[in-house]
C-alpha cells in the first residue's frame, strides 16, 4: 500500500494528465469487471480506506495547487533539484507557476528506508512548509515523524541546503518560500 500511495502521488505531481482506473483508488484486489460493482467491502479494512483517503486528498491537493497543472507542457513549470541520487533512490523537483512566486518542492523516496538527515541542495529556497505526506498515519502509513527542517548556510549567509527527514516509500510535498 505504501508503494501504491507513492505511485499515485508521483503521478499527481509529475507533469502531464492524470488517470486513475476504476477501483485503483481503493486498492481493489481483482481486475475491474464491467459486470460487477467495485469491491466496496474492502473499505472496511484500514489500508484500503487509508488509500482511498490518500487518493481523495491528492485529488483535492492537485485541484487547488496551480503549480501542479498551470504549465504542464513547458519547461517553465518544472525544475529538477536532484535526480542523481541513485544510491538512495530519491528524486526531487520543483513545480512552479511561471511569473509567480508560487512553487512546490516535491520529494519521492522510492525505498523502504527512513532517512532521518537527508540533505538536498536549496537553490535560493529560504524556507519550506510541509503540505502533504503520503506516509501519514491517516493514509495507512508508518507515521514516521518529520523532524523540523534544518537549513545549511553558505559563508555569505544564504541557504545552501535543506536537511530534512524522508519517510519510507513516500512522497512529501512542501510549499516553497523564496
Amino acid at each position: 500500500f505504501a508503494n501504491l500511495r507513492l505511485l499515485f502521488a508521483y503521478m499527481m505531481c509529475m507533469p502531464g494528465k492524470k488517470l486513475i482506473f476504476q477501483g485503483g483508488e481503493i486498492g481493489q484486489w481483482n481486475e475491474w469487471d464491467s459486470k460487477r460493482e467495485l469491491e466496496w467491502f474492502l473499505l472496511k479494512f484500514p489500508y484500503h480506506s487509508g488509500l482511498q483517503r490518500c487518493v481523495r486528498e491528492l485529488n483535492h491537493f492537485y485541484r487547488h495547487m496551480k503549480a501542479l497543472w498551470a504549465d504542464d507542457f513547458s519547461f517553465q513549470g518544472f525544475e529538477w533539484l536532484d535526480f542523481n541520487d541513485d544510491r538512495n533512490s530519491v528524486i526531487s523537483y520543483l513545480r512552479k507557476v511561471p511569473n509567480s512566486p508560487e512553487a512546490l518542492l516535491v520529494i519521492h523516496n522510492f525505498t523502504p528506508s527512513y532517512f532521518e538527515h537527508y540533505e538536498l541542495p536549496a537553490r535560493y529556497i529560504q524556507r519550506i512548509e510541509e503540505l502533504i505526506n503520503t506516509d501519514d498515519i491517516s493514509f495507512g502509513g508508518s507515521g514516521k515523524v518529520n523532524m523540523p527542517v534544518r537549513y545549511g548556510y553558505s559563508l555569505d549567509g544564504c541557504v545552501e541546503k535543506l536537511i530534512l527527514s524522508l519517510p519510507p516509500l513516500a512522497t512529501v510535498v512542501y510549499k516553497v518560500f523564496w
